[in-house]
């Protein structure tokens, strides 16, 4: 049956609201789940900073205590060049952890603890190295074999070990909210293309009987 011209003005202004409502619909989702994208990943990198900060300053310690012991095991001062350059090395890997994670909280982080404990080990493994210069080897391998260092070392390790924990967490979630962020949108775009396309085949039949 023949439509009417009223018909066929009403149809059309019909269809021609609903497509621009339904691509307005489209542009405001896509924007707003390219910026979720842009916040989560933004995060994620935020979160990897203080993983890599915080595996880097417990690699340094590590290595720093790896070539005291060597030094006072042997008495070969090629121990102490690395030594220097890892206990250097320290106090601004501890500060680049406190900058990264003050960056992934939004507000300054409290590493009071971390950061005494960090000094401490510094302080002791300056203290032996010291009074092997000096001559004083048993007096040094006595102050290691106290044990303060090594209980240092766990605790700092224990406190680094959780930082890397929950940031290796944490990055797995924002790995997944990412892909399905990107899923989402795919979906938006996908079934707001095909429902434009259904619109302008039910516009273009309209247009077809009228003119008929």
């Amino acid at each position: 049956m023949a439509i009417t011209q009223k018909q066929f003005y009403a149809r059309t202004f019909a269809f021609l609201a609903a497509a621009l409502l339904l691509l307005l619909t489209i542009v405001g989702g896509s924007l707003y789940l390219t910026r979720l994208t842009q916040q989560n990943f933004d995060k994620v990198v935020m979160t990897r900073s203080v993983r890599s900060a915080a595996a880097d300053l417990l690699s340094r310690i590590i290595d720093a205590e790896t070539g005291q012991r060597g030094y006072l095991l042997t008495r070969d001062q090629r121990y102490l060049e690395p030594y220097r350059e890892q206990v250097g090395a320290i106090a601004p890997r501890l500060e680049q952890l406190q900058v990264a994670m003050d960056q992934m909280m939004g507000g300054r982080v409290d590493l009071s603890e971390l950061s005494q404990r960090v000094t401490a080990k510094t302080a002791e493994l300056d203290s032996t190295v010291s009074l092997a210069l000096d001559g004083q080897y048993d007096a040094a391998v006595a102050e290691v074999a106290g044990g303060a260092g090594l209980a240092l070392m766990d605790e700092i390790r224990s406190q680094l070990g959780t930082i890397l924990d929950q940031t290796e967490a944490q990055l797995r979630a924002g790995i997944e909210r990412q892909e399905s962020i990107g899923s989402t949108l795919r979906h938006v775009t996908v079934v707001g293309a095909l429902a434009i396309v259904l619109m302008a085949a039910a516009a273009a039949w309209t247009i077809l009987r009228y003119t008929r």
